[in-house]
């Protein structure tokens, strides 16, 4: 149901596409005689051909009925992709003719106009009635039904065989323009005003050059790839900022304590100094006070002796 979901939307949002094909499915046969004839006779060779031009030569990109059947992606493509495109071409050739179409209108925005709408659903239509007329004619027996239906068949599978050759030649033409092989210069900036395309027949001048961008849903690809690297590279600079951070944290850390240790050294030594000195500063200083205790010693004595003698010498008088 989802898939079914995500086809009727892709399918309503061609309808908004701005550009047209270059040449529609009338003027086809006028506009590229030899390749209609190769796609007439040898349709899935040309269905092949195109659709490995669509994937720009690039094998590794093929899906199945270019991803929009359930059961694309599922076939083993990656590993054998032009066998499988092969077998696709040979054994479900509508559905590969269809999804080149795709294809091309989601790469390059283009709308199917209303006459080649027009042409398409009535060879859907004439092939829905042969296919109703063989179902009577088997249920009823009829000899008259039975031919009537086996006429609708052969009317249906030639309207089938021409439109398809048709398409295959219309595809070719766009293709051969967006690659540049009509006198296009590769890789040249368009201008705004003539990216529309109603009602031309040919391309604008100057030209517009498509790239090649994988099909399917191309946007999605482009913003997660920009998302990706922007933040591979946030991701990077928060990791050399933080690396950075943490080597400058780490190495003024070593910074501040090597110098602290070599002061610590310093005082220590300093202090060892000073206790190994203390002793000859003590001696220094005795040795330059002894002289002077001496003499306040003498002093005194004499005093002393002074003192006595004034003392017998009063006792006497008395």
């Amino acid at each position: 149901m989802t898939a079914g979901k995500e086809h009727v939307k892709k399918m309503k949002h061609r309808k908004s596409y701005r550009n047209v094909w270059h040449t529609d499915l009338m003027s086809t046969i006028a506009a590229d005689t030899p390749y209609c004839c190769f796609a007439l006779f040898c349709g899935p060779c040309a269905s092949y051909k195109l659709r490995k031009q669509a994937l720009y030569g690039d094998m590794s990109r093929y899906r199945c009925c270019g991803g929009y059947m359930p059961y694309s992606g599922k076939c083993g493509e990656r590993k054998c992709p032009q066998f499988c495109l092969c077998t696709e071409v040979f054994f479900c050739f509508g559905n590969s003719v269809a999804s080149t179409r795709f294809m091309l209108q989601d790469e390059l925005n283009i709308q199917t106009t209303k006459c080649d709408n027009c042409i398409i659903g009535c060879m859907a239509c004439l092939q829905q009635v042969a296919c109703i007329f063989s179902i009577l004619a088997c249920l009823t027996g009829s000899d008259e039904l039975n031919d009537a239906s086996q006429l609708l068949n052969c009317l249906a599978d030639l309207v089938f065989c021409s439109v398809c050759t048709c398409l295959q030649t219309q595809h070719k033409i766009e293709m051969d323009k967006r690659d540049g092989k009509y006198g296009m210069r590769p890789m040249e900036i368009p201008y705004v005003q003539e990216m529309s395309r109603y009602d031309q027949a040919a391309y604008p001048s100057p030209p517009v050059q498509y790239g090649p961008p994988p099909y399917g849903t191309r946007l999605q690809p482009i913003l997660h790839n920009i998302k990706a690297t922007h933040h591979n590279k946030v991701t990077r600079h928060n990791k050399a900022t933080h690396h950075n951070k943490v080597m400058g944290h780490n190495k003024a850390t070593h910074q501040c304590m090597a110098h602290h240790n070599k002061a610590t050294h310093q005082c220590m030594a300093r202090h060892n100094q000073d206790t190994r000195l203390q002793p000859i500063h003590h001696h220094i200083k005795a040795t330059r006070l002894q002289p002077i205790l001496l003499s306040l010693l003498h002093r005194l004595h004499r005093l002393m002796y002074k003192a006595t003698h004034h003392q017998v010498n009063i006792s006497s008088l008395s």
